[in-house]
């Protein structure tokens, strides 16, 4: 992973090969001691672990995907536990040599040649925590 810092806030983030999404932007964020954040990148990836949640069971249902794929679209942000550590919210879109699209929340995402990312960081803590009504860790506002 590399990244470079722009004006206030912005950071162009690059991965490379066999770099995970989800791992290296938690990493970044500890680094940077970021507490919120809005993140939205392209790429190319080989290996990923994508899920849709089902409303009625309150829990996601996961798929694994491995061969060529284009990043169309990763889109999400960045927030903090509250035991501190960083959560990454994403969710991805992903074209396969068919020009299909497939899509949903990114669990994890092994980086085959490079993603481009732009996050934006905000003044704002993200402040997440797990919501018994549906047994995720959403946005405690």
């Amino acid at each position: 992973m590399r990244y470079e810092r722009l004006e206030d806030g912005f950071y162009r983030v690059k991965l490379e090969y066999k770099d995970e999404i989800i791992e290296s932007l938690k990493s970044f964020a500890r680094e940077h001691n970021i507490k919120g954040a809005f993140i939205q990148g392209i790429g190319a990836g080989e290996d990923f672990e994508l899920g849709w949640f089902s409303t009625e069971k309150r829990e996601y249902k996961r798929t694994h995907l491995v061969g060529d794929f284009e990043i169309v679209s990763l889109s999400g942000n960045i927030g903090v536990a509250e035991n501190g550590e960083p959560v990454v919210h994403a969710h991805i879109c992903l074209a396969g040599e068919d020009y299909e699209c497939l899509g949903g929340h990114l669990f994890r995402g092994v980086i085959s040649v490079t993603a481009e990312i732009l996050v934006v960081e905000s003044q704002s803590k993200f402040l997440r925590k797990k919501e018994p009504e549906s047994n995720l860790q959403l946005w405690h506002i």
